[in-house]
C-alpha cells in the first residue's frame, strides 16, 4: 500500500541553510572589499602627507638659503655666476647730500707785526664733488701742529666754518723766528684736516696734511 505524500519538514530548512551560507559569503566578500578600500585610502593619505611635508621642508630650506643673498637680476649677474666681492669701504650718500672735497689749497707764511713774528696761513675751497658748487656753512675740523728743531712743540684744535664762497681760512699766529738761539724758532706749522661736518654734507676722505715751512722763502704769502 503506497503511503500518501506529505510535506517534509526538512525541505524548507535546507533552503534556509543555503540562503544563510550565501549571505555569509556575501558579507565576507564585502568585508574584504572594504578592507582593501580602506588600505588604499590610508596609503593615499600617507603619500599625500609625505609629499606636503617634503615640499614644505624644501620651500623653507630655499627661503633660508636666500636670506641675505642678492637677487641675480638686482646684482646684474647671469645665473651661475659668482657675486663680486664688495668694495673695501662704501659711503652711502642720500639724495641732495653734498660730497665735500678740498681744492685750491694755498699754504704760506707772512709777517705778524714784528720782525721776529710770523703766521702760517692755510686757505682752500670746499666744493661739491658732484656738482662743482661751493659747500657753504659747514665746519672743518682738524689740528694745527707747531714744530721747532727739536720736534713737535704744540697742537691746537681747528674748528672753522666755510664762508659764502665755500672758502676756508685757517691761521696760526704769534710764531717766532730769527731768535739768537735757532732752537727756539717756530720753524714749521702743519694743518691736519680730519673731517667736514654739517647738514646735508658728507666727507669721506682720509686725514690730509698741509705744511708751511718758515725757512722756505718760496712759501711766503
Amino acid at each position: 500500500m503506497r503511503t500518501p505524500w506529505t510535506n517534509s519538514p526538512r525541505g524548507p530548512k535546507r533552503h534556509r541553510d543555503d540562503a544563510s551560507r550565501t549571505a555569509e559569503r556575501d558579507r565576507g566578500a564585502s568585508l574584504v572589499e572594504y578592507a582593501l578600500i580602506v588600505g588604499v585610502v590610508v596609503v593615499a593619505i600617507i603619500g599625500a602627507v609625505q609629499y606636503v611635508t617634503d615640499e614644505g621642508s624644501s620651500e623653507l630650506s630655499d627661503r633660508a638659503n636666500r636670506v641675505g643673498a642678492p637677487d641675480v637680476d638686482d646684482a646684474g649677474l647671469s645665473p651661475g655666476t659668482s657675486t663680486p666681492p664688495p668694495p673695501s669701504s662704501v659711503t652711502t650718500v642720500l639724495p641732495g647730500t653734498a660730497i665735500a672735497t678740498i681744492q685750491n689749497v694755498q699754504a704760506c707764511w707772512d709777517d705778524d707785526n714784528g720782525a721776529k713774528k710770523w703766521l702760517a696761513r692755510f686757505t682752500f675751497d670746499l666744493v661739491d664733488q658732484n656738482t662743482g658748487d661751493p659747500v657753504v656753512g659747514v665746519t672743518v675740523l682738524g689740528e694745527l701742529r707747531t714744530f721747532r728743531q727739536s720736534g713737535l712743540t704744540g697742537t691746537d684744535d681747528v674748528e672753522v666754518t666755510s664762508n659764502l664762497g665755500g672758502e676756508v681760512v685757517i691761521s696760526r699766529q704769534k710764531l717766532t723766528f730769527g731768535n739768537s738761539d735757532p732752537a727756539k724758532d717756530d720753524s714749521r706749522v702743519e694743518l691736519v684736516i680730519t673731517d667736514v661736518v654739517g647738514d646735508d654734507v658728507t666727507y669721506g676722505e682720509a686725514p690730509v696734511t698741509y705744511s708751511v715751512d718758515k725757512a722756505d722763502g718760496a712759501s711766503a704769502c
